[in-house]
Order: C-alpha cells, then sequence, then structure tokens
C-alpha cells in the first residue's frame, strides 16, 4: 500500500517537472532553430521551428506559402494553417494577416466577423496595423455594426503611435466632418504627419491645402512640391493635379 501511495506521489510531484522541461527545451531547441534559418526558407530550419511551436516561425513560414517563396507553393490554405497557429499563441502580425485573409477570402471562405475578431485581438495589443484595420471596420460597417466614434477612436490610436495610414484617415474624418467636428487645420495636420512619413496619399492631400489655402496659407509652389513627392511614388491623383497645375499656371 506505500508503494503505491509513492509511485502516486512521485508521478504527481515530478512527472509535470519532465513535462514543463520538455516543453522549455522544445521552445529552446525551436528559437535555435529560427535563428539559424535566418529567415531563408530554403534550409529547412523555419519549417522545424514552425513545427516545434515557435509563433514567429509559423508566421514566416505562412508567408513563404502565400508568396510562393523557397520550397513552399503558392498555397493560401496551408498559409491560413500556420497564421492560425502563431494567431491562437498571440502574435499580433499573425492576427492581422489572418484578419486580412478573412476579409479578401484568400483560402478561406470570405469572412468579415471572423476578421474583426482577429482585428480586435490585435488591435487590444496595441498593434498599429489592427487598429486601422479595426478602425476602418467600423467605418465601414464591415463584420461589425458602423460607428464613426469607434472608427475615430481606433483611427487616432494608430495615429498617435506614427502609423501614416491612420493619419490619413484621420485626417480624412477632419476634413469631411465625419465622427468629428469639421476642423481643416486638423486636417491638414495630420497629413502633414502622413505626407512627412512618405505616404503619397498624405503627401497629395497636403499638396491641395497648399493649392486651395484649406487649413494653411495658400502657397502654389508647397502644392508643387508635395504634389511631385507622391506622383514620383506612382499616386494617380498627385500626377493629375500636377497636370491641371502646369496647364492653369
Amino acid at each position: 500500500m506505500k508503494s503505491k501511495v509513492i509511485v502516486i506521489v512521485y508521478f504527481i510531484i515530478f512527472v509535470p517537472k519532465v513535462i514543463w522541461g520538455q516543453e522549455t527545451n522544445n521552445e529552446k531547441i525551436a528559437k535555435e532553430y529560427y535563428e539559424k534559418a535566418e529567415g531563408s526558407p530554403y534550409n529547412g530550419y523555419l519549417q522545424k521551428a514552425a513545427e516545434l511551436g515557435y509563433a514567429l516561425a509559423q508566421y514566416d513560414l505562412a508567408l513563404c506559402y502565400s508568396n510562393g517563396f523557397g520550397e513552399q507553393r503558392n498555397d493560401y490554405g496551408i498559409a491560413v494553417k500556420w497564421l492560425e497557429k502563431a494567431a491562437k499563441q498571440g502574435l499580433p502580425k499573425a492576427q492581422v494577416v489572418l484578419g486580412n485573409y478573412y476579409q479578401n477570402g484568400y483560402g478561406v471562405k470570405q469572412n468579415n466577423k471572423e476578421a474583426v475578431k482577429w482585428f480586435q485581438k490585435a488591435a487590444a495589443q496595441g498593434d498599429v496595423e489592427g487598429q486601422h484595420n479595426l478602425g476602418f471596420c467600423y467605418e465601414t460597417g464591415r463584420g461589425i455594426p458602423q460607428d464613426m466614434d469607434q472608427a475615430i477612436i481606433w483611427y487616432r490610436k494608430a495615429a498617435e503611435q506614427g502609423f501614416a495610414q491612420s493619419q490619413y484617415a484621420l485626417g480624412l474624418c477632419y476634413n469631411e466632418g465625419e465622427g468629428v467636428l469639421l476642423d481643416e487645420v486638423e486636417a491638414m495636420r495630420w497629413w502633414r504627419k502622413a505626407a512627412e512619413q512618405g505616404y503619397s496619399d498624405g503627401q497629395n492631400a497636403l499638396g491641395v491645402c497648399y493649392y486651395n489655402g484649406r487649413g494653411i496659407k495658400q502657397n502654389k509652389a508647397k502644392a508643387e512640391e508635395w504634389w511631385k513627392k507622391a506622383a514620383v511614388q506612382g499616386n494617380k491623383h498627385a500626377k493629375e493635379n500636377l497636370e491641371y497645375l502646369y496647364e492653369n499656371y
């Protein structure tokens, strides 16, 4: 009877330690494999690290499958499986990409509600792209009831962290009085932040502000300067604005 008690106690006390030690060791090995991979899908280490449950490796491997890098064929279905593994471990960038896949129907049946779910998880962790995408969903009512107040909240969170797309979107809201009081100065301020980061839509919008004197003193030379910056990046609207400027000088 005593021996049975001893065996049971041993199992309760020591086996969990062995299991915990194994899990810790696997994580260490996975990390070593990931570091050896050096971002390359060709040497097999990325696959090994992903199979051992390393979230960053699972995310990178998913991108390899979605883009057809290395030996991985272009396969969104397999990419989604690896993204889900990483996303469920709480990796924000995996959650954002998985949300994008659900929103666009890449490798899965298109599902806006599922997209919102993953954007919310990433946004709650402070991920700027997740916050921006969630703001867009609230603005457009995709997968969630339209709510401009919430859209502004999430755009602002990302914009204040320096995310250019959200700065541009927030500028549009102020320019049109959507979800906030119309304020051309505030619109111009956010567009300038986006423009100074090289975001072409922000550059084009800032050029429009200078051309029309909206939110800032009119200055057509400055308008041309910002439109040129955007046009070099292929911004269609900036090219059209430059053509109009030159035709009406």
